[in-house]
């Protein structure tokens, strides 16, 4: 019998736990390990997190995809783009990664460089992480083929990264992507998805009255 949608659902659901159970993990110690020191130390608050660049723009999403990277990158996105990546919308080569849309369209996208991991988008469709490792003092967010020369830069620390991507408006065809960059503090890591999209089951032709 071929597996209904429902647990076609849950396996894939199993297999994201498994591709991103040891990052949700450490985040999970992190927080208890925050938790148990502040029971000790009674009374410190969390952190607020600082947001250190935020910018809108409007990028043509070539190839339908989203470029963020080091300025110049050396890494190649060729052999990253595999069956896996282009169903998880991203892929990552280093000091490149390439977030994928919908359609090869102008799209609405929001930058934000924050000095460390924010709160998931509860109204984010899907939501994908990637590790980044920047050379220069800056970093590039650009559509697949812009030339580059003229690519949006903005000024970000040296060093290893994470680059999430919150994508909205997927159900109803209006995607937008918000970008957040901010310092890695965990282990490595491949790129995973941490909400997938699943898109709605399409409508029933409705029945000829007579």
């Amino acid at each position: 019998l071929a597996p209904t949608p429902r647990l076609q659902q849950r396996a894939q659901q199993r297999r994201e736990h498994d591709r991103c159970g040891d990052r949700q993990q450490h985040r999970k110690r992190r927080a208890h390990s925050f938790h148990l020191g502040a029971r000790v130390s009674e009374a410190r608050e969390p952190r607020a997190i600082v947001v250190t660049l935020m910018r809108r723009l409007k990028l043509f999403a070539d190839y339908r995809q989203i470029h963020v990277e080091s300025d110049p990158p050396r890494g190649d996105l060729a052999d990253a783009w595999t069956v896996q990546a282009t169903e998880d919308r991203v892929a990552a080569a280093g000091d490149v990664i390439a977030i994928g849309t919908n359609d090869a369209v102008e799209l609405a996208v929001e930058v934000a460089i924050l000095d460390a991991a924010p709160a998931l988008d509860p109204r984010a469709e899907h939501v994908t992480e990637a590790p980044l490792t920047i050379a220069s003092n800056v970093v590039v967010v650009a559509g697949c083929t812009d030339f580059r020369p003229k690519a949006k830069r903005f000024p970000i620390a040296p060093g290893d990264h994470v680059v999430r991507a919150s994508h909205r408006g997927l159900a109803k065809g209006r995607e937008t992507i918000r970008i957040e960059i901010f310092p890695r503090t965990g282990p490595s890591f491949d790129a995973c998805v941490l909400v997938r999209f699943v898109p709605p089951p399409p409508e029933k032709p409705k029945r000829a009255t007579t």
